[in-house]
């Protein structure tokens, strides 16, 4: 389930005023992950007036991007990202081993096929404008020009489950964050019931070296998340 690890991948309140939230929702089953159609946010600081768009997806190039939302932004940088389903080939299956990780999870439904994204791409016309990330620390001063996971941070994640199902177990990856070394990220699941569709996910960073990170899943939203963005030029 390597794809669920690439929320921190530059491919990619309306809550608390200037906080992240997911708007229109189904509910799961099982009182866990919740069905969510579009993403409502608003940048920090933004005064670069309208005309900008931002999307979530996969990047693969300066010309290439495989959107799953898109959505315009408002002079006070507000936002709403409409979802649908990953194209086929963004999809992976849940319970696979990649060569590259090890650890794995368990589903209690078969066959079940899994997206993720975190981070979303602004768009001045058809060029990058910059990078936003929903999460609970200011990253903007940071020396990496993507945000790195810091101890104790909460990030949230966007995952696409194509059936409902409860999920259970670790995995662990490597992740470069356009950073000299690979980070070894592991995605730690305590028998959380996802929804068919799009879930929100909460991930807190429990443990953090040099060389590690490890993120427990949640979908409790603690409340104290925002959209932080960076300008590419």
């Amino acid at each position: 389930m390597k794809k669920l690890l690439i929320l921190f991948s530059l491919f990619f309140a309306i809550l608390f005023i200037s906080g992240c939230s997911e708007d229109d929702t189904t509910p799961g089953a099982g009182g866990g992950g919740t069905a969510v159609n579009s993403v409502s946010g608003k940048l920090e600081g933004w005064t670069f007036g309208t005309g900008k768009t931002i999307m979530m997806g996969q990047y693969n190039g300066p010309t290439s991007f495989d959107a799953v939302g898109t959505g315009t932004i408002a002079a006070d940088g507000s936002f709403t990202i409409n979802l649908m389903a990953p194209m086929e080939f963004l999809l992976d299956s849940l319970t696979s081993i990649d060569p590259h990780c090890t650890g794995s999870f368990t589903s209690s439904t078969s066959g079940v096929m899994v997206y993720g994204t975190g981070g979303a791409m602004i768009m001045d016309g058809s060029s990058m404008f910059g990078y936003a990330q929903c999460t609970s620390r200011d990253f903007r001063n940071d020396s990496a020009r993507i945000y790195v996971p810091q101890l104790n941070d909460y990030i949230l994640e966007i995952v696409y489950m194509n059936k409902a199902t409860t999920v259970n177990g670790s995995q662990t990856c490597p992740q470069d964050f356009n950073e000299p070394t690979e980070i070894m990220v592991t995605r730690q699941v305590n028998n959380l019931n996802f929804a068919s569709g799009w879930n929100k996910i909460y991930n807190k960073v429990s443990a953090r070296s040099s060389g590690a990170a490890t993120l427990q899943m949640s979908f409790t939203d603690p409340g104290t998340l925002k959209w932080y963005f960076f300008r590419f030029n």
